[in-house]
């Protein structure tokens, strides 16, 4: 359990906070002599960075926020991996996860102010083979719907078909034709990877040039975004990288970094707080940076608008454009996008009328995605009201609980609990062997490995091992989660469950196919 700690307040009640590593009052900063009312609150913005990070056990982060096209705030804090001790500073290179999608969105954005593209263009425009499974969402589908999460699939569609069923980016996007919606074509919110990086697909196909090489020419190098990049291999071969953190047993411990590079357009990005300061000034000033128009004010606004409702609440219409997220609430908008990966947890939040924006790069998740929500909520108080009554930290931990709880909750309807007693016996194990195939995922293989079995799925060389839990049922020792053979009337296997692949609407079915 991470350290929730007491009330912020009175950290904010005072600026004669002196904390370990923490210099709060810079000259300029003093109340008595700062009248901008924004900059203004930046020593307490800092004391709650400061002591929020001390909470978080994240090994290191750094934070920067804009005002009116300057820097006003620059923070790095605690190391780039845990147990050493190179400090994190302004050019230490942070995954950024899907806080890629909102340059995606831009990129296209420069393509459609050049002539190349339209918001409006048919993904089959582009890619005539591509399909959906309903033949009128495959002609209909645009660049708009793509971005802006609305085709109608279940939420993260597809996500699983590279990293357990090793398919190429091609076999990925054939695959798409087979998957069944679960609501109606631009009626709904769900959160895409795939479908959502097509648009980089499709605007490869238009230029000649992979995303990576694309978004290093159309956004990084526009906007001096020197130390940016967008491949995996480009991350890692970075001496000056912060490593991926997770907690283990309240211990942080590096990951292995992850980043799917067949989608890049939905989370590639690695970048440095320098870089991502510009970014953030670009797009709190129109799509300008120093002088120069690297996207038309009216494009990088239509980024910036409502495309499809999340919800509705007291607090707010959320919505999504595209590659960004906004709520609107009281006359106050922001426009934000998060991205985590396992290890990672990154956050730009801007305020476009205050004319106030920040970024948040950490290198551990999930305390990295509490830390930057309660950073992040804390300044739009701040900005907005001039002081922050309540406690972001304790509510961001409380917020991630539920949501863990919530998750735990739902994890009970489908992992194994202990087999029940007495165990009800099966066929031999031979007898499941062979291959069952499903259209969407496709063929699986399942073969015998000592008193078990063990699954292949797709094209992955790496067997998941399955153990015998109670008759034709077998627990996938990775998930928990069952695999459940059916028998036919000639009383062998004919068909097989695989429950994890069946969840949001999903179909986990797969029919026998080699006796």
């Amino acid at each position: 359990m991470m350290r929730i700690g007491k009330s912020i307040g009175w950290l904010l009640g005072s600026l004669l906070i002196v904390l370990p590593g923490c210099i709060l009052l810079l000259p300029d900063w003093f109340p008595g002599q700062e009248k901008d009312p924004i900059k203004k609150v930046m020593p307490l913005f800092d004391a709650v960075v400061e002591h929020n990070f001390q909470q978080s056990l994240v090994p290191g982060a750094a934070v920067g926020v804009v005002y009116n096209d300057q820097v006003i705030y620059s923070r790095c804090l605690g190391v780039r991996k845990a147990g050493a001790s190179e400090a994190v500073d302004a050019d230490t290179l942070f995954q950024i996860a899907s806080v890629s999608k909102s340059f995606n969105s831009s990129l296209i954005a420069t393509l459609v102010q050049d002539d190349l593209m339209d918001w409006d263009d048919k993904v089959v425009q582009y890619w005539p083979e591509f399909q959906m499974y309903d033949p009128w969402v495959t002609h209909e589908l645009t660049i708009r719907d793509c971005l802006s999460h609305r085709c109608g699939l279940p939420k993260y569609a597809g996500d699983e078909l590279v990293p357990m069923f090793g398919y190429d980016q091609a076999e990925v996007y054939a695959r798409m034709k087979y998957h069944k919606p679960v609501t109606g074509f631009r009626t709904t919110f769900a959160y895409q990877n795939i479908i959502y990086a097509l648009t980089g697909e499709l605007a490869s196909r238009r230029t000649g040039k992979d995303w990576p090489a694309l978004v290093t020419q159309r956004i990084f190098q526009p906007l001096g975004m020197t130390r940016s990049v967008a491949t995996l291999a480009d991350y890692e071969k970075e001496e000056n990288r912060a490593y991926p953190h997770c907690l283990d047993d309240e211990v942080m411990t590096v990951v292995e970094p992850w980043c799917d590079d067949l989608v890049p357009g939905a989370g590639a990005v690695s970048s440095t707080l320098s870089d991502m300061i510009r970014w953030v000034r670009m797009q709190l000033n129109e799509g300008n940076l120093d002088g120069r128009t690297v996207v038309k004010r009216e494009l990088l606004q239509e980024t910036h608008s409502p495309e499809t409702l999340i919800s509705t609440t007291d607090s707010g219409v959320l919505s999504y454009g595209m590659g960004w997220m906004i709520n609107a609430a009281g006359g106050h908008l922001a426009v934000f996008h998060g991205g985590d990966y396992l290890g990672v947890s990154a956050m730009v939040y801007l305020m476009p009328k205050e004319k106030v924006g920040v970024v948040i790069l950490t290198n551990a998740y999930p305390t990295g995605n509490i830390y930057a929500r309660s950073l992040y909520k804390t300044l739009d108080d701040l900005v907005v009201k001039g002081t922050c009554e309540k406690d972001w930290w304790a509510d961001s931990v409380e917020a991630a609980e539920a949501a863990a709880a919530e998750a735990a909750e739902s994890e009970k309807t489908i992992v194994l609990p202990d087999p029940p007693s007495p165990v009800v016996p099966g066929l031999e194990p031979a007898v499941y062997a062979g291959e069952y195939q499903n259209d969407f995922y496709g063929t699986v293989r399942i073969a015998v490995a000592g008193e078990g079995l063990q699954i292949y799925y797709g094209k992955n060389p790496v067997p998941t091992p399955l153990s015998h839990w109670n008759e034709h049922t077998y627990k996938d020792t990775s998930t928990g989660t069952g695999v459940i053979f059916r028998l036919g009337s000639d009383h062998q296997p004919a068909e097989m469950e695989v429950v994890v692949l069946g969840l949001d609407g999903r179909d986990g079915h797969f029919t026998r196919v080699d006796p």
